[in-house]
């Protein structure tokens, strides 16, 4: 399909979903120019994720909206969202496999392609899709990831400033926890505790 229609990602953010996670992907499709007369059309693509050298199945995105393109004189452009619900567990998978470096990732775009005669697969590989640490973090952020762990520290007769010390280091804590660094995570916790009364 890349002589007629190839995708690239332009960006990512992250959404809450019931019982698990968004991640979408904002995209972008570049049309060939190709002679009208083919009739060529492509439509409604969703795309199947995948990490590692194996391409590990993780879950399927879809478009926010029906999508088609045809083939046009001249070459023009599209944008166009892939929406990624994942739950807990695929989310924590993939955080193990990005290890606190930045995320790579293989997307497979399928849709149907009229060739002027018959309808088919269309297909279209990104590889490797990579998203930097900090996008990446901040998209998990937006989803809420890590913000249900419960933190307890006993705060009886804590002053404001043991209270703003505290703070400060379970936010640091959490911060080290989306970049990966798990030593420090403890580190900032213990830290924490140490502040409680």
């Amino acid at each position: 399909m890349t002589e007629f229609v190839a995708f690239r990602v332009t960006g990512i953010t992250g959404g809450r979903a019931v019982g698990g996670y968004l991640i979408r992907f904002s995209m972008q499709a570049d049309i060939a120019s190709l002679p009208r007369v083919k009739q060529i059309r492509f439509s409604d693509p969703y795309a199947k994720i995948s990490i590692g050298p194996h391409f590990t199945f993780v879950a399927i995105a879809r478009s926010d909206s029906p999508q088609q393109y045809e083939a046009n004189d001249t070459a023009y452009e599209r944008t166009l969202t892939f929406d990624m619900a994942l739950s807990k567990e695929q989310l924590e998978g993939l955080e193990r496999h990005r290890n606190g470096k930045d995320m790579q990732l293989t997307m497979d775009i399928y849709g149907n392609l009229f060739d002027g005669y018959n309808w088919n697969f269309g297909y279209d590989r990104i590889n490797p899709v990579t998203i930097d640490r900090g996008a990446w973090t901040k998209a998990l952020e937006e989803t809420g990831y890590g913000s249900s762990l419960v933190f307890e520290l006993p705060l009886k007769h804590a002053s404001l400033g043991d209270v703003q010390a505290m703070d400060a280091a379970l936010t640091k804590a959490r911060e080290h926890l989306y970049d990966g660094n798990y030593r420090e995570v403890v580190a900032d916790c213990r830290v924490a505790m140490e502040w409680s009364p």
